[in-house]
């Protein structure tokens, strides 16, 4: 199921967003996406100093694009997370 849901999303990432925003959305279903972000992810269990500077690194990448993939890692995240449950 979760396979063929993200096959219908990537399908249909160009009509629900910009070009750009749909590259980076494809490349990260392909598993690559910006090392900071993983960065956060890596630390987010307890190193507070390192996923602060991550995130001030991410905060200067475009006029919001940066902390727009923050929130999405989040909500994936809390997604993942109930999910899992």
């Amino acid at each position: 199921a979760l396979r063929s849901g993200l096959g219908r999303l990537r399908a249909t990432l160009e009509a629900r967003t910009t070009t750009v925003s749909a590259a980076v959305l494809q490349s990260a279903l392909d598993g690559a996406f910006a090392p900071v972000l993983a960065d956060i992810a890596t630390h987010a269990d307890g190193e507070p100093r390192q996923v602060s500077g991550a995130i001030e690194r991410l905060s200067v990448i475009g006029a919001t694009s940066g902390l727009d993939m923050l929130a999405g890692l989040g909500l994936a995240i809390r997604i993942g997370g109930a999910l899992y449950q």
